[in-house]
């Protein structure tokens, strides 16, 4: 995806790096939403829950290489950032208690 979004989207390394940045901010809130709700949550659900949410987010990448959002009215720019931020999300609560598990060992 990040050839594509520096080839035909045409984004800079400016705008990446706020992606980067975003990505990184996302993943802090992940860790803070894990800790105050889904700490006693249980692991088969929490893993079930994020591992439909990446099949989710992994199609929405679709809609920007068919330009669909930009029919919409939805910026290539906001729409990408939108979608990595949510992955990331998604990503940091799937590992966070496998990490905690880990530690804990």
């Amino acid at each position: 995806m990040f050839s594509f979004q520096v080839a035909k989207l045409k984004f800079s390394p400016l705008f990446m790096s706020y992606i980067t940045v975003a990505v990184y901010v996302s993943n802090i809130l992940a860790v803070f939403v894990y800790r105050k709700y889904l700490k006693d949550v249980a692991l088969k659900k929490i893993i079930s829950v994020t591992t439909i949410c990446f099949s989710l987010f992994n199609s929405l990448k679709l809609i920007v290489v068919f330009g669909i959002n930009t029919q919409v009215g939805i910026s290539n720019q906001v729409f990408v950032m939108m979608v990595e931020c949510l992955y990331a999300f998604a990503n940091e609560i799937h590992l966070m208690p496998i990490m905690i598990m880990a530690c804990r060992v």
